[in-house]
């Protein structure tokens, strides 16, 4: 039996108010995210901000790094003036992801990095972004043994396959013609 928006939403709510009564913040950070998740907008950075602010005094950087890559997308979409903020949160989730060696975390800040310079940055940019992007996708790929594991991991990457596409045609103009 599949679950409808609102019984979700209300799901998320409940276990929100839950986690809060129990004073457990890590819990109220991940329902924070769930919901800005599903409200999306302007309610949904107020709940990715939060989620964000609870993670870091947490101590969850795999949560901050999280909240961080959904916050940008909603700040580019939604309140384009904090553009430069947007950036700050993708290139401190991509350094966090760096140190602590994540790699799937480093490659979804680079494809969502590229992503956003696609619509606003220059073309070298954007075109370093997706070389940045693909690279962290093949690392992830290079780890797996079995091509068909490795084929399948792609297949999870659809903005990156997508970008080689795009990449490859801005890099090679015969390709479009």
């Amino acid at each position: 039996e599949e679950v409808s928006e609102e019984e979700l939403l209300a799901a998320v709510k409940r276990a929100h108010e839950l986690a809060i009564r129990a004073g457990n913040r890590s819990t109220q950070s991940r329902t924070e995210l769930l919901l800005g998740r599903l409200v999306g907008g302007k309610e949904g950075i107020e709940h990715a901000e939060r989620s964000l602010e609870l993670a870091r005094a947490t101590g969850d950087r795999r949560g901050a790094r999280e909240s961080m890559r959904f916050l940008a997308e909603l700040l580019f979409v939604h309140e384009p003036a904090r553009i430069d903020e947007t950036f700050d949160l993708l290139d401190e989730s991509i350094e966090d992801s760096r140190q602590t060696g994540n790699l799937e975390s480093l490659a979804l800040g680079l494809v969502g990095r590229a992503r956003l310079l696609a619509t606003s940055g220059g073309r070298q940019d954007w075109i370093d972004a997706y070389h940045a992007a693909i690279e962290a996708v093949e690392k992830i790929r290079d780890l797996q043994p079995d091509g068909t594991v490795g084929a399948r991991l792609f297949s999870r990457w659809p903005a990156a396959s997508d970008a080689t596409l795009t990449a490859l045609a801005w890099l090679d103009p015969i390709l479009l013609g």
